[in-house]
């Protein structure tokens, strides 16, 4: 596609997918992105125990289109399903993805398409993502384990003392998370969909680095703000590394395999120093367990690695959503 393309927040169809009871978290999230400009919504009712249908009827009427999924997919499911949904879409050219709970704030939409426009990278290789303050920092790290390096050590030390620190300009990324990423229509033509066999956990990650592992280009926009509705459980504040031993079963296991297989599947490595990463880790995780008394959940971390790393995925009978 040509760099020369100008595009609008009027351009955007939202996508996003909802599940439980999040209504009071949609509703703000699909208002949000109705005033800043965005022209439709494609809504995943992610086996959701509300009428979602009839509630963003009433309150957006054609601006929300609702799809009803019986069953919770998870995000990969949900955000494949809302992607296919807006595809066909004629008038869909830009896809602004946002959870259930990322609500964009004043100008965020209009940053995002500013970055689309000015970048000078093709539609078809491009993606802006809004600035979401205290999630990782976008960067793949080739060799690690469980997103452990040891040579990282240095950088993760740096972030303690400078976490305060907000960017300024706008930052290349490796991978992101699907809320608050915006792209052209045509980015999903060359790097496909979400793998829906992840369930979820990770399914973003490995999702956005085809992009970028496919020569294209993730940006930041630090002028481009989420507001999070909902403090999600993998970035409360936690002992190192042993926040993988905390959280429902379900999301545990997720978690951990889909990591595994992203870093053994999808991401050049060495063996030797994976494996001597693998070995610090394990020891770490290892003496955390039996200091807080959680072998059972180390058990099954290691076994969800294990899957992982055997590309053995798909949703697992004893962790239904």
């Amino acid at each position: 596609m040509q760099t020369n393309a100008v595009f609008y927040a009027s351009d955007a169809t939202v996508v996003t997918v909802t599940y439980g009871e999040r209504w009071r978290f949609l509703r703000r999230v699909l208002s949000a992105a109705k005033e800043q400009g965005a022209s439709r919504a494609v809504v995943i009712d992610n086996g959701s125990s509300q009428d979602i249908t009839s509630l963003a009827r009433t309150e957006f009427g054609d601006f929300a289109r609702v799809v009803r999924s019986e069953k919770n997919t998870g995000s990969a499911g949900g955000y494949r399903l809302g992607l296919e949904t807006a595809l066909y879409l004629p008038e869909t050219k830009l896809l602004f993805l946002l959870d259930d709970d990322n609500k964009p704030l004043p100008g965020c939409l209009a940053a995002l398409c500013a970055e689309l426009n000015s970048a000078g990278v093709p539609p078809d290789k491009l993606a802006a993502a809004a600035f979401r303050p205290g999630h990782t920092s976008g960067k793949v790290r080739p060799s690690a384990y469980q997103s452990f390096r040891l040579t990282s050590l240095p950088e993760l030390v740096g972030k303690r003392i400078w976490r305060g620190t907000r960017p300024q300009s706008p930052f290349a990324l490796d991978a992101a998370p699907y809320g608050g990423l915006l792209f052209h229509k045509t980015v999903c033509e060359r790097y496909g969909l979400p793998d829906q066999r992840l369930i979820l956990y990770a399914d973003d990650t490995e999702f956005t680095y085809r992009i970028t592992r496919g020569g294209g280009k993730i940006i930041a926009v630090p002028g481009a703000e989420i507001e999070e509705l909902v403090t999600s459980w993998t970035i409360r504040p936690k002992f190192a590394r042993t926040g993988q031993l905390r959280g429902p079963d379900a999301k545990l296991f997720y978690r951990a395999r889909n990591r595994a297989y992203f870093e053994t599947h999808c991401v050049k490595h060495n063996r030797f120093f994976r494996k001597i990463n693998g070995a610090v880790y394990l020891t770490l995780i290892g003496l955390a367990a039996l200091l807080t008394k959680n072998v059972p959940r180390l058990r099954l971390l290691l076994s969800a690695i294990k899957q992982g790393e055997a590309g053995k995925l798909g949703e697992v009978e004893e962790f239904k959503l």
